[in-house]
């Protein structure tokens, strides 16, 4: 079930049991006051036990439904805040100039004027997060961010902590590593902001398209 549709579903049988709850502890209530109101006014048995007896059962099973209406309305707050977390962490793309931003981030430094064909998709969610950067660059400057801890790794690895899906969905057309023709590097660690995080980079040995990758988790 939809997250949408469990809030929806859980405040609607919240109101539903709420409702007749309070009104059946109420009269619960009235019932038994009513009884013990008639027994010190010296009313004799047969008055004032007809009186109490409906509020002994009707005051129980308003409680248990004002329960089950809090237990509901807990998890529409719960589905709530899980629905929030949800939307405000749908998968951001950029490209060009929008997501150079996204590249120094990436890499430490600024996207130079050979860096083009630059694209990336940013997804954090609570506590943990992932980058894509797919862009081609002169030598130097894929030097450069060899460098910063990128050892030469098995492709294997590559492809199994790229090819998961994002929030659900399968990477954009624009991430499309070469299969065949490609040196692959790996770091164990990487400088994004996380206290547990790795990074790797796929290059084609054809083109000069890169593709990069970075996670990390609190």
């Amino acid at each position: 079930m939809p997250i949408g549709f469990l809030v929806v579903f859980a405040v609607l049988a919240a109101l539903v049991l709420v409702i007749p709850g309070t009104l059946l502890v109420g009269a619960g209530l009235l019932s038994l006051a009513t009884g013990t109101f008639t027994r010190l006014m010296g009313g004799a048995r047969r008055f004032w036990v007809p009186l109490a007896l409906p509020g002994i059962v009707l005051l129980p099973m308003g409680a248990v439904a004002i329960g089950l209406a809090m237990v509901c309305a807990g998890i529409a707050v719960l589905a709530a805040l899980l629905f929030a977390m949800q939307v405000s962490s749908v998968p951001v793309e950029a490209h060009g100039d929008d997501a150079r931003p996204h590249f120094r981030n990436a890499f430490g430094f600024d996207a130079g004027p050979d860096v083009r064909d630059l694209h990336t998709l940013n997804y954090v969610f609570v506590d943990s997060g992932v980058l894509l950067v797919r862009f081609e660059a002169a030598p130097a400057t894929v030097d450069r961010i060899l460098t910063q801890g990128l050892e030469p790794a098995d492709c294997v690895d590559f492809d199994s902590e790229t090819k998961r899906p994002i929030a659900g969905k399968p990477a954009p057309q624009w991430w499309a590593p070469p299969s065949e023709g490609r040196t692959c590097y790996r770091a164990s660690s990487w400088p994004n902001g996380f206290s547990s995080s790795g990074a790797g980079l796929c290059r084609s040995t054809s083109q000069r398209a890169l593709f990069f990758y970075s996670h990390g988790i609190d």
